[in-house]
């Protein structure tokens, strides 16, 4: 299942990316800033990582 994940980079979509990361799912998140993001998530080929601001 592909899952799109906005605020990964919070205390509660951190936890949900892990945990759909585990469980094998492929991942978009998106964020403001991926500097804050785990380093072990660059690796992960489950996850695409989406810089932006819903604001713009």
């Amino acid at each position: 299942m592909m899952v799109l994940v906005v605020g990964a980079s919070g205390a509660t979509g951190r936890r949900l990316v892990e945990q759909l990361l585990i469980q094998k799912h492929q991942v978009k998140v998106f964020v403001r800033s991926p500097e804050r993001l785990p380093t072990s998530w660059r690796n992960n080929a489950n996850l695409q990582i989406i810089s932006a601001s819903i604001l713009e």
